[in-house]
């Protein structure tokens, strides 16, 4: 066991040509890996300039990529993140509980308090600000036509409106920062690696980690954190600036130039805050959000009816509970369908009677005639349940696997000291039971107001029963603001109707009934948004920095003001370029690669668990082939040494062969010529079927099937071979590593056959 962070130490896992270490006059300048920090690099400059360049082109292109990553994998957010929490939520009733990060005997790093104050502050602290109120209120008034409850009156609308908005950022939320920061606490506290992304791979990867894989693998987490941070900075923005004009009218929230501003001056103090480190910096503004959020809250239940929040507290809560499971696999299949209908490029076209092509398969044309006006709304609106999974399922989804690199490893570095079980506990229920509630008083007070309001301006008549909207020009409402003179004694009394307010503005107007305490009210809610963000955004900087100097604690200032103004430059290019939407948008398509890292991330997991604990299963087994998956393309020699195995030139020929004529490799493994020409045959279909897939109708299908065969029969390869070499997996695995890695797999195989020694 050695003691991580020390530059000593990480130079024992860094290759010397990838460590760069740069001294002037007997100051550090630059400590890091060269090669993860150039390629984070490219990736994160080359997209601002691009989005400066081709501003509408690139906000267009975002929301595209958007949607597509929406209509086509809803189903894989959904599912991966329910299989993450059974597997999180097992282990808390596993031997492996009582695994501790860090040395058996070792005290945690940090108190129980500060300990929970960084947990809940970089992981959840902006939503329920940002959305405490908000997102109750869409639910409950904007688009209760997203509704996945049955309802019939008003009272079960606000109950499910309460419900949904826990269920976003519930146990499912997560999930997944708590499946990296175990990873990253057991290879750094146990087993003596740096705290880098990389590393949590070993298990699965070996050492092919410490190479192009490994500096691949943290540029892509680097990358997937800024854009994570990015969306928090963007959205805080708006929450910020609404605050700033409760305080200074003059100043208004929604210009570009006001939120430029905000983002900005953030970036400051998290730059300021991040130089002066974890125990000095984070941790102080960790506690000093949290203790400014319980005095907002506490504040608000003395002010109101305390019975009354209590009760919807438990209501809520009970709610959730009974439909986690309903919720849980929804994928909005019907909703989506109705999209497919209709096409976007020939809106205009709709109502016109024309005939024209649709995306529905196998029907060639029909009559827009037949698409009335209902229909094309049910799909087109804001409040369409099309839209649903991309506004907020899909989104949340993806900002948490975005989130989950920096918050991960922040968990991880601050549990030294912590039981598996501990950090399941805290980071799992505790965090989310304190949101809850928090979040519940926001959002009961929130539902409460609309519905005053609604009653004192005789609204009952303006609600569509349908959707449960409200019309706004109604309720004398003119662009998110009250100009009848009903509305307007109605706002000078403190109530408003909120689902006609801007979202940015409805956490603020909920503090306006409790004369005497609004402006102080309102200006906790600045010092605690600034607190949470703030916090976000250093938490952010740090990881990027922990992960590009591949694990060192302690890097030279310039790096860390570096990677704090990467980040502000990110978030002002997705602002300037279209705002919400975008942030959103680009949240969701970055987050995708690092959705699908997360699954492997869990079977690295299992396996470093097994590892600890001394598992017969693993350790009576060898831990892999003599070759890794990527091995190749390092060059390593197996760990068996076997002078079999063929040099390096010689091997990089079977990965290029595995990818034009697999033949070899499976004639090879099998020694079957059979089986070998079954597999050519169905490569070679898959091939030529996709070749004339756009003049054949059905080739494209019927080449993906082809595709199927061939990576099944070298999956069934690969487990016949595993269990032959008594090499620990199972085949499932086998599959996966198939279907995306054929190539590497045949070769991988074709060495062990060729090797020796096993």
């Amino acid at each position: 066991m050695i003691d991580f962070g020390i530059e000593e130490n990480i130079k024992r896992f860094v290759r010397p040509n990838r460590w760069l270490s740069v001294d002037f006059k007997g100051y550090r300048l630059l400590r890091l890996n060269w090669v993860t920090t150039l390629l984070s690099s490219v990736i994160m400059w080359s997209f601002i300039a691009w989005s400066f360049a081709k501003k509408e082109e690139a906000s267009i292109e975002i929301l595209e990529w958007k949607s597509w990553l929406s209509i086509n994998f809803t189903w894989f957010y959904i599912l991966t993140r329910n299989l993450w929490l059974l597997f999180i939520g097992g282990l808390l009733f596993s031997k492996y509980k009582h695994i501790k990060l860090g040395k058996d005997d070792e005290k945690p790093q940090f108190s129980d308090l500060s300990w929970f104050a960084m947990l809940f502050s970089c992981g959840t602290g902006v939503s329920m600000f940002t959305y405490g109120v908000a997102e109750p209120m869409w639910f409950y008034r904007y688009n209760a036509h997203a509704s996945k409850i049955p309802f019939v009156n008003d009272d079960q609308r606000a109950q499910m409106a309460m419900m949904m908005s826990n269920y976003q950022t519930g146990l499912h939320g997560w999930v997944p920062y708590v499946i990296v920061g175990l990873l990253l606490g057991i290879t750094t506290y146990r087993q003596g690696r740096p705290m880098s992304m990389r590393y949590a791979f070993q298990p699965i990867l070996g050492k092919s980690v410490n190479g192009l894989v490994g500096d691949i693998i943290d540029s892509v987490t680097i990358a997937c954190t800024t854009f994570g941070v990015c969306t928090s900075l963007g959205l805080g923005a708006g929450a910020i600036g609404s605050a700033l004009n409760r305080i200074n009218s003059n100043i208004d929230p929604v210009t570009i130039s006001t939120k430029l501003w905000i983002i900005w001056s953030i970036t400051g103090i998290a730059s300021i805050s991040v130089l002066t480190g974890i125990k000095n910096g984070i941790r102080n503004l960790a506690k000093m959000a949290l203790f400014s959020g319980i005095t907002l809250t506490l504040t608000l239940i003395c002010s109101d009816n305390p019975g009354f929040l209590f009760n919807s507290f438990v209501q809520t809560t009970g709610h959730y509970i009974q439909w986690l499971t309903t919720l849980g696999f929804n994928t909005d299949t019907w909703a989506s369908f109705t999209g497919q209908l209709i096409d976007e490029g020939n809106w205009e076209r709709l109502t016109l009677g024309n005939t024209r092509e649709t995306t529905v398969t196998g029907l060639s044309t029909f009559d827009d005639t037949r698409l009335n006006q209902d229909l094309m709304d049910s799909y087109w609106g804001e409040r369409s349940p099309h839209n649903f999974m991309d506004m907020w399922t899909v989104f949340y989804w993806a900002w948490g696997a975005a989130w989950a690199p920096f918050v991960g490893s922040f968990i991880a570095r601050i549990s030294r000291g912590r039981t598996v079980g501990e950090v399941i506990k805290a980071a799992l229920f505790t965090t989310t039971l304190f949101l809850f509630f928090n979040r519940n008083i926001f959002g009961s007070l929130g539902i409460k107001m609309q519905r005053t309001a609604e009653y004192a301006l005789g609204a009952d008549a303006n609600i569509d029963w349908v959707d449960g909207s409200v019309n706004c020009t109604a309720l004398g409402y003119t662009s998110r603001q009250p100009t009848s003179e009903a509305a307007i004694r109605l706002a000078n009394e403190g109530y408003y109707a909120l689902s006609c307010r801007a979202f940015t503005d409805q956490i603020l107007d909920i503090m306006e009934p409790y004369t005497g305490l609004t402006k102080w009210l309102q200006s906790l809610v600045l010092v605690s948004v600034l607190l949470y963000f703030t916090t976000s955004s250093d938490s952010g900087s740090y990881v990027d920095d922990l992960i590009a100097s591949q694990g060192f604690l302690n890097p030279p200032p310039i790096q860390k003001v570096y990677w704090a103004v990467t980040e502000g430059a990110l978030t002002h290019a997705l602002v300037v370029n279209g705002g919400i939407d975008v942030l959103k948008g680009a949240t969701i398509v970055s987050a995708f690669p690092f959705t699908i890292i997360l699954c492997f991330l869990c079977v690295s997991l299992w396996r470093a668990l097994k590892m600890e604990t001394g598992d017969p299963v693993i350790t009576d087994a060898r831990k892999s082939f003599n070759t890794g998956l990527f091995d190749i393309l390092e060059g390593f020699k197996p760990e068996s040494a076997d002078p079999v195995t063929p040099p390096r030139k010689e091997r990089i020929q079977e990965l290029i062969a595995g990818f034009v004529f697999p033949f070899r490799g499976i004639k090879s493994v099998s020694g079957s010529n059979t089986i070998a020409t079954v597999a050519m045959s169905t490569y070679v279909a898959w091939i030529s079927l996709l070749s004339v897939s756009g003049v054949v109708d059905g080739a494209r299908a019927m080449a993906w099937v082809m595709y199927l065969f061939f990576v099944s029969i070298v999956a069934k390869m690969r487990t016949d071979l595993r269990q032959e070499r008594n090499v620990y997996g199972n085949s499932v695995e086998d599959f996966i590593t198939s279907i995306t890695l054929y190539p590497f797999a045949i070769a991988q195989m074709e060495h062990e056959t060729k090797s020796r020694m096993f």
